[in-house]
C-alpha cells in the first residue's frame, strides 16, 4: 500500500509540475515595499473616543496605522503609550530597514523615541529620537531588527494615522525556479506550490493566475502572496485560467523574474453559487485589501459569490446618486477580475431606499446610470438592498410600497439586462424581510400574497 501510495503522489507532481521558465521581465507594477504590512502591530493603550468607554476597534487601534485608510488612526492615551511593530512571526529575517515614515492626524508634542531589539524582548540594536511632528526618520546606517517601538508622548492628544517602514536596497534581484505543485497532500479545491531558491532569497512571493504567459502581471490576477518563501497554498485557477506565475520580491520592493507553471483548470465551487459572503454591516467598511483577502479565502473555501453592500460607505446608500469615480471604479474592478480568477463572482449592491422615489423615472434613470459603469466593466451580479430603511420614509410601510419596490427592481433588472446583452442577475433585499416586520407592519401577512411574480418587465 505505501508503494502504491508513493506512485500517486509522484503521478500527481508528474501531472501539475511542469519546467517552469523565467519571464523576460519583472512586473511593471513594482514599488517600494511597505514592511509594515508584514509585522504584528500592538499598542500598549489607546485612547477611548466612542463615549469614554472604550477604543473602537476599526477607528482607534494600533492596526489603523497601516490600513490605508486616513480617517482612522491610533489614538495615543495622555500619559502616552508604545507602538511595537514585530516582524518575527511573519519573516524568516529581521528586515534591514533604512526609513520610516509617518503621517499624523494630530502631532504629538514632544520627540518620538525610536528603539529597534533583535526581538521583542531582546538586546537593543538602535534608539534614536525622532524630532516631533517629522514625516520621516532615516537610518544611516540602515538597522537590521526584527522588533521596533515608537514611545509616544500623550500631551495634546496625539493620532498617528499612517506608518510606514521602508528597507535597504537589497543588492541582486530575488531568483526562484523548479515551481511545481502537489494536490496529494492538500484538501480538494487547493493546491500546494513549492519552488526552489537558488539564489538571494525573496521576502516573499507573488502568485498570479494568468490566462497566458503573455499577459501582464498586475494586481488584478495576484491571487496570493505567500508570507514565507519557501511554500505557499493557494487556490486552483477557475476555468480558462490555467497559468500561475510566482514572482519573487525582495524587501526593497525589487521584483525578479517571474516563473512559470501550468496547472489543471479548476472545477466550479462544490457549494452553491450563491453562497458566500456579504459586506453589509454598519460601520467603518472593509479595506480594499481586507476585500481582496475576502475573495481569495471565498475560493479557497468553495464558496462562490461577494455582494458589497456596506451601510456607511455613502455613496452605496445615502448618496446613492453620486456616481462612484474612475479611482474607485478601478478598485472593484479589480475586485471582479480577481474573483473571476478564483470563481467568485463579486456582485455590486446598491442601497437607495432611504429617499428614491420609486415611481420617479428620473430616479430611476440614476439608478441605472450609476450602475452602468459596472455593467461596462464586466459586472453581472447585483444587489438592490431596501431593508432598515422604515423609520426615513415618513409613510407605511405595507403592501403599495412592496408592489412600488417590485417594480422598481424589475425594471432595474430589465435595464441592466438590456445594457449587459446577456442574462444579469439581481438580488433583492425587501423591506419588509423578516417574519417579525411582516407581522409588525401594515398588512401584515397579507403582505406576502399582493407582490406577484417578480418578472423582468421594462419601465
Amino acid at each position: 500500500m505505501r508503494g502504491r501510495r508513493s506512485l500517486r503522489r509522484l503521478g500527481a507532481w508528474l501531472a501539475i509540475g511542469t519546467s517552469a521558465s523565467a519571464g523576460a521581465a519583472p512586473a511593471a507594477f513594482a514599488e517600494p515595499l511597505d514592511l509594515s504590512r508584514f509585522a504584528r502591530v500592538t499598542a500598549t493603550a489607546t485612547r477611548a473616543t466612542s463615549f469614554g468607554l472604550w477604543p473602537r476597534e476599526s477607528d482607534d487601534a494600533p492596526a489603523t496605522v497601516r490600513d490605508g485608510d486616513p480617517g482612522t488612526s491610533w489614538k495615543v492615551p495622555g500619559e502616552g503609550a508604545t507602538l511595537t511593530l514585530d516582524f518575527a512571526p511573519l519573516a524568516t529575517r529581521a528586515p534591514r530597514v533604512a526609513r520610516l515614515v509617518a503621517t499624523w492626524s494630530v502631532a504629538p508634542r514632544g520627540d518620538v523615541v525610536v528603539r529597534g531589539r533583535d526581538g521583542c524582548g531582546g538586546a537593543r540594536v538602535v534608539e534614536v529620537a525622532w524630532p516631533a511632528a517629522s514625516r520621516e526618520l532615516a537610518l544611516d546606517p540602515p538597522v537590521a531588527a526584527s522588533c521596533w517601538t515608537l514611545a509616544v508622548p500623550g500631551r495634546g492628544e496625539p493620532a498617528l494615522a499612517e506608518l510606514a517602514v521602508y528597507a535597504a536596497p537589497a543588492g541582486p534581484a530575488p531568483t526562484v525556479a523548479n515551481l511545481r505543485g502537489d494536490v496529494a497532500s492538500v484538501a480538494p479545491g487547493s493546491v500546494r506550490l513549492l519552488w526552489d531558491l537558488p539564489g538571494v532569497e525573496p521576502h516573499h512571493v507573488d502568485l498570479h493566475y494568468l490566462r497566458d504567459r503573455a499577459e501582464p502581471l498586475s494586481e488584478a490576477n495576484r491571487v496570493a502572496r505567500s508570507r514565507t518563501a519557501r511554500v505557499a497554498e493557494i487556490t486552483l485557477p477557475a476555468p480558462g485560467f490555467t497559468t500561475v506565475a510566482a514572482v519573487p520580491v525582495a524587501e526593497d520592493g525589487t521584483r525578479g523574474a517571474p516563473v512559470f507553471a501550468e496547472l489543471p483548470a479548476r472545477a466550479p465551487a462544490t457549494l452553491a453559487a450563491a453562497s458566500g459572503v456579504v459586506e453589509g454591516f454598519y460601520g467603518r467598511p472593509w479595506s480594499h485589501d481586507e476585500r481582496r483577502e475576502m475573495v481569495v479565502r471565498l475560493g479557497t473555501s468553495a464558496l462562490g459569490c461577494y455582494l458589497y453592500a456596506p451601510k456607511s460607505d455613502p455613496l452605496h446608500r445615502a448618496e446613492w446618486r453620486v456616481p462612484y469615480d474612475e479611482a474607485a471604479l478601478a478598485r472593484f474592478g479589480e475586485l471582479h477580475e480577481l474573483g473571476r480568477r478564483v470563481g467568485v463572482r463579486f456582485a455590486m449592491g446598491i442601497s437607495p431606499g432611504i429617499d428614491i422615489a420609486a415611481l420617479d423615472p428620473a430616479d430611476r434613470a440614476a439608478l441605472v446610470a450609476k450602475l452602468a459603469p459596472f455593467v461596462a466593466r464586466g459586472f453581472r451580479d447585483f444587489g438592490l438592498l431596501l431593508d432598515d430603511i422604515e423609520d426615513a420614509l415618513g409613510r407605511p410601510v405595507d403592501a403599495a410600497l412592496g408592489a412600488e419596490h417590485r417594480d422598481l427592481a424589475n425594471g432595474l433588472l430589465a435595464a441592466l439586462t438590456s445594457a449587459a446583452g446577456e442574462p444579469v442577475r439581481l438580488w433583492v433585499v425587501p423591506t419588509v424581510y423578516s417574519t417579525e416586520r411582516q407581522l409588525r407592519f401594515a398588512d401584515g401577512p397579507a403582505t406576502s400574497t399582493r407582490w406577484g411574480r417578480w418578472i423582468p418587465r421594462p419601465w
